[in-house]
């Protein structure tokens, strides 16, 4: 059983917290929670979605240069990582279905 049948929408980030330093439970929930942010902005804001997830691999590989997006001082980023990619378009992609129903 995957994050994805364990964890609602936004419940990735909740769980994030209870561990913030630690960086190997940041890197598992990383993928789930680029799932549930992109699938709940694409159902509010189509366009917005869009943009988002066309934008995810420039964000991956600035994580990968090293570029500060977050993830500093109080609670650590998940690792950049082809996961986090694919967590986020299947995201966006069930945005997209759900609009569709």
């Amino acid at each position: 059983m995957g994050l994805e049948e364990l964890l609602n929408d936004y419940e990735a980030y909740q769980a994030r917290k209870l561990r913030p330093m630690d960086q190997d439970y940041q890197d598992s929930l990383g993928p789930e929670e680029h799932r549930q942010f992109l699938k709940e902005t694409t159902n509010l804001n189509p366009a917005l979605g869009t943009l988002l997830a066309a934008g995810v691999p420039f964000y991956t590989a600035l994580k990968a240069l090293g570029v500060p997006l977050g993830g500093t001082g109080e609670m650590k980023t998940s690792k950049p990582s082809l996961a986090e990619i694919g967590g986020a378009w299947t995201g966006y992609g069930q945005g997209l279905i759900d609009l569709l129903k």
